[in-house]
């Protein structure tokens, strides 16, 4: 529907639908804790929401109070778009979800755990979780198999893939670009899909460099003290495909 947009509100921990051609509010509907992104599904029925924190407030923290056992460290919040309220709260999604989003096909949903490292796949029909694929996020903890230099290939000392946020599938819903945190690349994912379009296994295919600048004779990554067009691709975050 092109005359309605939803936003989040990540100070109010809710998600606003906005009614473009007259300016107004249409609705303001609770979600969980920092509401990070959303995505809508093909028919306009429901509207996935990332809560960055879950249920857990904003003033509690681990060192000084401590997380209550029952308090979910991320989750994404299923809002009907006709009634506009939520009908579930998927919880275990990765710690600190950041990217949620519709696959083209329909068939299922992904999110991004920012600190825990993975991307979660979800059954878009019984909102199940079907597959998962965790990035390595410790070089002092490299899975069997793996190298150092798999896991940090510019040697810049800190892993190339940790903490992914923003991504974007492409059209077959089998391949998916990935964004990560401190890192200047660009993972790719392959999806192996069943007959019905939903995961069965998740795979990583390969990693895009986009720091195509010289490292530093001594310092890599160079710390950026003022915003230049040059140095260490740091920070990714929004990516997208173009439509065709």
């Amino acid at each position: 529907d092109p005359d309605h947009v939803w936003v989040c509100n990540r100070d109010n921990d809710s998600v606003s639908l906005i009614d473009v051609s007259t300016q107004t509010v249409v609705a303001e509907i609770p979600v969980g804790v920092r509401p990070r992104s959303l995505s809508i599904s093909a028919d306009g029925n429901t509207v996935l929401v990332a809560n960055q924190r879950g249920s857990v407030p904003l003033d509690t923290n681990f060192v000084h109070n401590g997380f209550n056992a029952g308090q979910s460290r991320g989750s994404v919040s299923v809002i009907d778009a006709n009634t506009l309220s939520v009908t579930q709260t998927i919880d275990g999604v990765g710690v600190e979800p950041y990217g949620v989003s519709y696959a083209p096909n329909g068939a299922y949903f992904a999110v991004s755990g920012f600190r825990s490292g993975t991307m979660r796949f979800y059954n878009a029909s019984t909102l199940a979780m079907v597959a998962e694929h965790a990035y390595p996020r410790s070089l002092n903890f490299i899975s069997p198999g793996m190298t150092r230099n798999d896991v940090d290939e510019d040697m810049d000392g800190q892993p190339d893939l940790w903490d992914p946020r923003g991504f974007t599938i492409k059209a077959d819903s089998q391949t998916i670009y990935v964004t990560h945190h401190k890192s200047p690349y660009v993972s790719v994912l392959n999806v192996t899909l069943d007959v019905n379009g939903v995961p069965t296994g998740v795979s990583l295919g390969a990693k895009i460099n986009t720091d195509t600048y010289a490292p530093h004779p001594t310092q890599n990554p160079i710390p950026v003290q003022v915003l230049k067009s040059q140095g260490d691709p740091r920070f990714l975050e929004d990516i997208a495909l173009s439509p065709d």
